[in-house]
């Protein structure tokens, strides 16, 4: 069935159920109670009828492409279809009860018999019980699948993570290793250049010494000698 049929389907039905809400609605106007009686037997055999054809088009529109934006958008219509028909049902049923207590009306409350479903109808009902069955069993195993892929692509990136943490690790214990070999390096270089300040100001005052003698022997005292004691004097 096309999508043109399916859709003047959908149209005729919410036309009936349209139709069967404001009768229904109507009912509270009845006051006498025979012709109640009448009208809610007229609403029950037309109701059978609404929900048959409910029925029939929740199974052709399963000859759709599932996904289609037209079988969802159908599936919503069926999905709405029967809300509506549950709520005419049950003010049915209330009505159905007050006559009953009344004695008007005889065990039919709260039942929609089978009596004028054909066999062809009854196996319909059963291939589209059938058919959704089969969908929401292949939606399970798809998000199933989906799950199991999703939890691979998680633990890949975790190990990735992993691996990489570990050559951050690695990298940091690199960095104190040669950072402690730097402050070694340093600390030396330190003992170094004050070994060779010590040396540096030793000379620096040896070379001002001679200089004041020099200086001391030439400008300050010309004719003074110095004597330099003999060896047999030690």
């Amino acid at each position: 069935m096309s999508v043109k049929q399916i859709q003047t389907m959908s149209q005729g039905l919410e036309q009936q159920i349209d139709i069967l809400e404001a009768r229904v609605s109507a009912l509270e106007d009845f006051e006498d109670e025979s012709e109640l009686l009448d009208e809610v037997n007229d609403l029950d055999g037309m109701f059978k009828k609404v929900r048959l054809s409910k029925d029939d088009f929740a199974l052709d529109i399963e000859d759709l492409d599932k996904n289609s934006s037209h079988y969802h958008r159908f599936l919503k219509e069926v999905t709405d279809f029967s809300s509506q028909l549950d709520d005419i049902n049950n003010t049915l049923n209330s009505y159905r009860r007050r006559l009953e207590r009344k004695g008007l009306l005889k065990g039919t409350s709260a039942r929609f018999d089978l009596e004028n479903v054909t066999v062809g109808q009854k196996v319909s009902l059963g291939v589209n019980v059938s058919n959704k069955t089969t969908d929401l069993i292949d939606q399970l195993v798809k998000q199933g699948n989906d799950i199991h892929d999703t939890a691979v692509d998680h633990l890949t990136e975790v190990q990735r993570q992993t691996l990489q943490m570990e050559g951050i690790v690695d990298t940091l214990d690199n960095v104190i290793s040669e950072g402690e070999i730097a402050s070694k390096q340093v600390r030396e270089f330190m003992r170094t250049i004050s070994s060779d300040k010590m040396i540096m100001a030793m000379i620096i005052v040896l070379i001002l010494g001679i200089v004041f003698i020099v200086a001391y022997k030439m400008f300050i005292n010309p004719d003074a000698n110095i004597n330099i004691p003999d060896e047999d004097q030690f």
